[in-house]
């Protein structure tokens, strides 16, 4: 098994050029990028949202807005309204880089997923063994999302692949800097992003 990855490393050296492979490489999943994620949650002092009542009283209060949809921003209809909030950095950085992506490629960017509580982490745990732990999901602080490697164009799936090896260096970029925490989910086929609170 490690010698495989040996292997496709090697050839993503050979084939994507250094820039790329070193991104590929840097959002591997891990348990050190989801340590980092908890501790950047805890140095941060970001609520876990337990249940609906808490996750209602954070919305009213204004520390999750809505994911705002745009031509920049599709959000997957499969994902149920009460679950389409983020903290605002993570509104902000969707904007931003939404309109890099319509404007470099023509293709809006597609969230998946975006805040859970505690409750509904747990069911999700039950359905797919790959689910991390509640208490560890940086789901359950809403400063993370899921953003699918497609856009759906005039009803059609739309998988660009330099739009794809952009956001890879984009998101290494922002590792390097501080500003994200990201990887890339093969078998979910996305990107997840915990946005950190320095988010300029």
């Amino acid at each position: 098994m490690r010698k495989n990855r040996f292997v496709a490393l090697v050839l993503a050296i050979t084939l994507l050029g250094p820039g790329i492979a070193a991104a590929t490489a840097s959002l591997r999943g891990s348990k050190n990028s989801l340590s980092r994620q908890h501790t950047r949650a805890e140095k941060e002092d970001l609520s876990r949202i337990k249940n609906d009542r808490q996750l209602a009283n954070m919305k009213r209060l204004g520390l999750l807005v809505p994911i705002p949809t745009s031509r920049y921003i599709q959000v997957d209809p499969r994902l149920d309204k009460k679950w389409r909030y983020v903290r605002p950095r993570v509104a902000r950085f969707l904007l931003r880089k939404g309109k890099q992506s319509m404007a470099k490629f023509g293709i809006p960017l597609r969230v998946n997923s975006a805040v859970r509580t505690i409750e509904y982490q747990r069911q999700l745990q039950r359905r797919n063994p790959n689910a991390t732990a509640p208490e560890k999901s940086s789901h359950t602080t809403g400063a993370t999302i899921d953003l699918a490697k497609f856009a759906v164009v005039r009803g059609r799936r739309v998988y660009h692949k330099d739009q794809q090896e952009w956001l890879r260096r984009e998101l290494h970029r922002l590792e390097r800097e501080g500003f994200v925490e990201a990887t890339e989910e093969h078998v979910s086929s996305c990107f997840h992003i915990m946005v950190f609170n320095n988010y300029p």
